[in-house]
């Protein structure tokens, strides 16, 4: 297919060929992957899209900010799970309102609500 786009009726088609990963050597599986897709110039497109990563949110807003009002900020370990539930869970931007005002953008970078060193 053109510009590396493979269907999906495609990429099942190859996925039920060549099976999992993990039950095979790596050298089997390239094998049978390479013999997979050499039909139709199939290999860069079936890579591109069995390694892209999922980014959809697993968690609303919501749950996270009842957490943050439960939080024991005098723990570490309590922060840290806080701040590592906003990465993990992919979260995403959204916007803290005060009086129908965006006052403040939550992101999830990492080592946000970590602890800073300053210099």
């Amino acid at each position: 297919m053109e510009n590396n786009k493979i269907s999906e009726a495609r990429f099942a088609e190859i996925m039920a060929v060549i099976g999992s990963p993990f039950e095979f050597p790596p050298s089997v599986y390239m094998q049978r992957l390479e013999e997979e897709t050499k039909r139709g110039n199939s290999l860069v497109p079936f890579l591109s899209k069995s390694s892209r990563v999922d980014t959809t949110p697993r968690q609303s807003p919501k749950p996270w900010l009842e957490k943050l009002a439960t939080t024991d900020f005098v723990s570490v370990r309590a922060v840290c799970h806080l701040d590592l539930d906003l990465v993990v869970n992919n979260i995403g931007y959204f916007d803290l309102l005060i009086n129908d005002e965006a006052t403040y953008n939550v992101a999830p970078y990492p080592d946000v609500l970590g602890p800073w060193t300053t210099n």
